[in-house]
């Protein structure tokens, strides 16, 4: 998956974690999709850092994919390695917003890519 990850491009693999519903208590599965929507309020709590000498306003991850309308469709991808295995992946964003510097942008932005990585 390495290998064919565009220099800049974050991508997160497709995975299904144990979490803890906050609300029941429950222990659950989650899939990559749900995982990063579910962190996002973890993120928030990272929002008192400082990075390159300035605090945290806020840090936001994201999937990325086709947008219709107001809202965003997550698009999955199929990375084949070296060696013919097929694996599913999402483009990543992420923005870093510091009170006193300009944000810090990680990942890169789908017309920034072929569509078909």
């Amino acid at each position: 998956m390495v290998d064919q990850t565009k220099p800049g491009q974050v991508l997160v693999g497709d995975f299904q974690s144990p979490m803890t519903n906050e609300h029941t208590g429950e222990n659950q599965r989650v899939d990559a999709v749900q995982f990063i929507e579910l962190t996002q309020s973890t993120l928030s709590s990272l929002a008192s850092l400082e990075l390159s000498g300035e605090p945290v306003d806020a840090i936001r991850c994201y999937l990325t994919g086709d947008r219709t309308n107001d809202e965003v469709e997550v698009s999955a991808y199929t990375i084949t390695d070296k060696h013919g295995v097929s694996r599913k992946a999402y483009k990543a964003k992420i923005n870093i917003y510091r009170k006193n510097s300009a944000p810090i942008f990680l990942g890169l932005q789908d017309s920034e890519l072929d569509h078909h990585s």
